[in-house]
């Protein structure tokens, strides 16, 4: 399904809704493809797995296995390399 800006302002929730419930929804800007939304998408365990080498594998980084949920503020870290956003974008082609 594609969507104009205009009218997805109009009816977020409703695209929302539709997104949440496994539509996929392209939104548009002058005619041509800008952004599409969806349903979240679970990582195969092999990414994860992945994912969570590369990061132990910086230099400084570690991690105890446990979920971040209840970190209040950030952690800041040290050290040269590319940036844990960066792993996870690339993670995530």
């Amino acid at each position: 399904m594609e969507v104009s800006v205009r009218e997805l302002n109009e009816k977020l929730t409703g695209y929302l809704e539709r997104a949440h419930n496994g539509e996929h929804v392209v939104i548009t800007r002058h005619g041509k493809a800008y952004v599409e939304i969806g349903p979240p998408h679970e990582m195969s365990r092999d990414a994860k797995s992945d994912l969570s080498g590369r990061l132990r594998a910086i230099p400084g980084v570690t991690w105890s296995g446990r979920t971040l949920s209840g970190i209040s503020k950030p952690v800041p870290l040290s050290g040269r390399g590319p940036s844990i956003a960066k792993i996870i974008i690339e993670g995530r082609r």
